[in-house]
């Protein structure tokens, strides 16, 4: 019996793709406004989390299985990411004002990274079988 719905490694790219901007988007104002909605930070990283390890478990499973042909490429992730928290560090080193990175930023940075060594592992062993 075929699931009501069936949610495939597309669906999950955009979503992670969205959430990924809204967290990015989340983590600047709340930096920019010296920590004014830390208290949200917590929920919206363990949803942002859940996304991005969803997308990569199913691409990883889509890949192990035959059927992922994307070339989407999760360096890009790594990419932005690191361009955020190297311009929040510049900026707070730059300027003499009160900026601070939340905790949950540096949760979200590393968990990214994680991410995507554990998705390369897996392209790695998928090639090399």
């Amino acid at each position: 019996m075929k699931p009501f719905l069936e949610l495939d490694e597309r669906f999950w790219k955009v979503l992670a793709n969205v959430w990924t901007l809204v967290a990015m988007a989340f983590f600047m104002v709340d930096f920019f406004t010296y920590g004014r909605y830390d208290f949200l930070a917590g929920s919206l990283s363990a949803i942002y989390l859940a996304i991005l390890g969803l997308f990569a478990g199913t691409k990883e499973y889509e890949r192990w299985h035959g059927h992922h042909f994307s070339r989407y490429l999760g360096e890009y992730f790594v990419i932005f990411w690191t361009a955020l928290i190297v311009a929040f560090i510049a900026v707070t080193l730059l300027t003499q004002r009160p900026y601070r990175l939340p905790t949950e930023f540096i949760t979200v940075y590393i968990s990214v990274l994680g991410i995507f060594a554990l998705t390369q592992k897996s392209k790695n062993w998928y090639k090399n079988r």
